[in-house]
């Protein structure tokens, strides 16, 4: 969850430096309300990580962060999703969480997917582009020459969305052994559920 919590915060970031409205653990009001059981009488609004939008007459979009592992471990033996696979699986999960409950209507979603080794989801990455190309048009230095502007810009962005995937793995495995990682310098064994929940 520090993870994942870190690299929504580095996004909201991102946008505000671009010049984006950006606010962090939105209602979602126009999915409509959700039940979660059929008991339930009055359903509640999903929420999501982050609301943006550009300028006040400008659509408004919902941006949901995702950690996801590519390592399973079942009945004593590991499997490895493909390249992108895991991160893949995360952004359609993502789309299904965000459907239109009954009374509601579709809005712009958009799965900020990441596997905890560092790979991106598409939507992510097409993402991240979109807010440095803002970004680089909103300062008129920088529009001279957009292209080595952008590019600059992701060469800045990406390595630090990286350290902090690494550092949520590290809070994880130090979690393993009880916060002692760091005192010890010991070689973590970590219980395999503690992957599949912590980030």
């Amino acid at each position: 969850m520090a993870g994942r919590n870190a690299l929504r915060d580095f996004w909201r970031s991102f946008y505000r430096d671009a010049g984006f409205r950006c606010e962090v653990e939105q209602l979602v009001p126009e999915l409509g309300l959700r039940r979660r059981c059929r008991r339930e009488a009055v359903g509640v609004a999903v929420v999501a990580d982050l609301r943006v939008a550009a300028n006040p007459g400008e659509g408004v979009k919902y941006l949901d962060v995702v950690v996801a592992h590519p390592v399973h471990h079942r009945a004593g033996g590991q499997t490895c999703d493909g390249r992108g696979v895991a991160a893949a699986r995360a952004e359609a999960e993502k789309l299904r969480a965000y459907a239109v409950n009954p009374g509601g209507q579709p809005v712009h979603i958009v799965p900020l997917a990441f596997e905890s080794y560092g790979r991106w989801g598409k939507a992510a990455e097409q993402e991240l582009k979109l807010v440095a190309r803002r970004q680089v048009l909103s300062d008129p230095d920088s529009a001279l020459v957009p292209g080595a502007a952008v590019s600059a810009l992701l060469s800045r962005w990406r390595p630090e969305v990286f350290v902090t995937l690494l550092r949520g793995n590290f809070f994880v495995v130090e979690a393993a052994v009880g916060g002692g990682l760091r005192a010890t310098g010991a070689t973590p064994r970590v219980r395999p559920e503690l992957w599949e929940v912590a980030v």
